[in-house]
């Protein structure tokens, strides 16, 4: 059994590698920026993140990343966020970065909002 854990635990955390590298700006949510499924997708999509390019991943389709996320952030909770393939926290860590300025700082420039046309 323990074979078959580490096993499964390489491959799940190669698969959770890829997502997280497929683009800066990473955040595993339930539902879709556009359906969130919770509240706390829902404000992260609505009140924190408005603007900003990011990739999203909806854990309710897939349960073995779900599950194995947990194990490979060390955090229960979703949403997660990465950038450039590091983890960041949950909802609470981003209303703290977003609240002391510090967030616009950690986003690539890519993924940061445009400014407002003059």
């Amino acid at each position: 059994y323990k074979q078959w854990y580490e096993n499964e635990k390489k491959k799940v955390f190669r698969d959770i590698e890829g997502l997280v590298a497929s683009y800066p700006f990473f955040i595993f949510i339930k539902g879709t920026k556009e359906e969130p499924k919770c509240k706390f997708t829902r404000r992260l999509v609505n009140e924190l993140l408005p603007g900003y390019d990011y990739k999203t991943f909806n854990i309710l389709g897939d349960e073995r990343i779900r599950q194995w996320l947990k194990v490979y952030t060390k955090w229960p909770t979703f949403p997660q966020l990465f950038i450039n393939s590091k983890f960041v926290g949950g909802i609470d860590v981003l209303a703290e970065l977003v609240s002391d300025g510090e967030f616009l700082d950690m986003v690539p420039e890519q993924c940061k909002p445009l400014p407002p046309k003059e």
